[in-house]
């Protein structure tokens, strides 16, 4: 999903894992994962609404910047250094 945000794609999850939380508001989801008539349905607003499509490509562009290597190394070391310091 991130690397599609950051491509400038919108892009058509499910509601399934993590994906609401990685995705935020930058999504066109779908609630059952399984339904061919929901996933096609999404596609065919992405198609046809091309304020939704881009407002989602806006949004994506700032969803992927809430992840970052740099800022999971900091979260990670945040935790080693609570466990460490317990010690």
């Amino acid at each position: 999903m991130l690397e599609a945000f950051a491509a400038g794609c919108p892009v058509v999850p499910s509601h399934v894992g993590s994906l609401p939380e990685v995705c935020g508001n930058a999504a066109c989801f779908v609630y059952d994962p399984e339904s061919i008539d929901e996933i096609t349905a999404a596609f065919d607003l992405l198609v046809h609404n091309v304020p939704f499509r881009e407002q989602l490509k806006v949004r994506g562009f700032k969803q992927v910047k809430q992840f970052s290597w740099k800022h999971s190394a900091q979260r990670y070391l945040a935790v080693y250094n609570d466990l460490l310091s317990t010690q």
